[in-house]
């Protein structure tokens, strides 16, 4: 069960060195210790390394410091991204009071890109057109911003980095083809929370996440809760791609292949709307399988894992890419790939002063034209500053 929680060895992930010789996909470690409430979470044991010859960036996350970064997207009344602005063209409120920006960067500079790829037993017929889909999309960034920064990981039972920003882009395309398997579970929130924890929340500036997957967490001991509360906490935006695997998902429940979770019981039992925006209670009882029929758990649990999934995406100002066929997902990753060149991004800070660990902050952005229509994270959760020794 704790064989998929595993740290990454961050020197490794972003060093700016030449890769190692070596290229196998690197595990985390085993153990995953959960945060207490309303604390800062424990630094990793590993010192992040920044890339060599990275350009400037604000050193920040939004967690434990003051100034806080949005991404923002416009468009134009026709729907076409807007290019072109400057900080003036904002105005930011947080919790409703207005904030001077103080830091903007332009949409040329870099992006650190990571991409989150479910590789679990589900995708087995289709592997292959998940790893076109993200082959594309690497070939796509490095021609056209070869100015960014791309890392790579990959989870089903594990969470392992497939490739590090000190890889070439040759070499993150070698290992997507021919590292990445189907089998085993899905541990789509460990991914997330380790991702953010371990990477996303220690790198500076601007960054984008790509994550795909076809199914609901079936491995993970992270609630999702506890991943999407990080991942509000770093920064980042999201950009969701799930396939809907929920008619072949039902058709093996019924042929007793497919294997709930105690956690998808508990949601059933307390209900989608309530387990789509609190804590999931533990309510088992010995009959609890025999009692609930699995096609309606199942059912239920794909639902509430589109739901999150979509909220995720939006709220931290990303899309949620819902589709039918895996042939699709090479045409979600061109049309995320031409996104990209169009984000700001903007930074302020609040006065922190009188607010509460874990309180929630809403954003809100205005554009001085009428005409133009911003897309950014809707808020963050307040997570005070470690005390640092002296």
């Amino acid at each position: 069960m704790m064989k998929h929680l595993m740290l990454l060895s961050l020197w490794m992930l972003l060093a700016a060195a030449a890769p190692a010789q070596d290229s196998q996909p690197q595990p985390f470690p085993a153990q995953l210790p959960s945060p207490p409430p309303a604390q800062p979470p424990e630094p990793p044991p590993a010192v992040l390394e920044e890339p060599e010859n990275q350009e400037p960036s604000v050193q920040t996350i939004t967690a434990g410091t003051s100034l806080v970064l949005v991404n923002v997207t416009v468009q134009d009344r026709l729907g076409f991204p807007v290019s072109g602005l400057k900080a003036a063209d904002f105005t930011v409120y947080d919790n409703g009071r207005p904030q001077e920006i103080a830091s903007f960067q332009e949409t040329i500079r870099p992006l650190h890109i990571i991409m989150l790829i479910d590789s679990s037993g589900s995708t087995y017929k289709k592997i292959s057109l998940i790893k076109e889909g993200a082959v594309e999309f690497i070939r796509r960034m490095h021609e056209s911003r070869p100015q960014d920064k791309l890392a790579v990981i990959n989870f089903n039972d594990d969470v392992s980095l497939m490739a590090g920003f000190g890889n070439t882009w040759r070499e993150k395309i070698a290992l997507v083809q021919d590292r990445i398997s189907a089998n085993g579970g899905t541990a789509l929130h460990d991914a997330l929370y380790l991702s953010v924890r371990d990477i996303i929340g220690k790198i500076p500036g601007r960054k984008i996440v790509l994550l795909y997957t076809d199914g609901i967490d079936s491995k993970s001991m992270k609630t999702y809760s506890e991943a999407y509360t990080a991942a509000l906490a770093s920064d980042a935006t999201f950009h969701v791609i799930s396939v809907d695997n929920m008619a072949q998902a039902l058709e093996d429940a019924e042929k007793n292949a497919y294997t709930l979770s105690r956690r998808h019981y508990y949601e059933f039992i307390q209900g989608e709307a309530a387990s789509r925006v609190a804590e999931v209670e533990p309510q088992w009882t010995t009959n609890m399988r025999a009692q609930y029929p699995p096609q309606a758990v199942l059912e239920m649990a794909y639902r509430l894992s589109y739901q999150r999934l979509q909220r995720l995406a939006e709220t931290t100002g990303g899309k949620f890419h819902k589709v039918a066929t895996y042939d699709e997902l090479p045409l979600i990753y061109r049309a995320i790939a031409s996104e990209l060149p169009y984000y700001y991004t903007l930074g302020f800070q609040p006065d922190f002063s009188a607010a509460k660990p874990g309180e929630f902050h809403a954003i809100e952005l205005r554009l001085a034209n009428p005409g133009h229509t911003p897309r950014y994270r809707r808020g963050y959760y307040y997570s005070p500053a470690p005390v640092q020794n002296k």
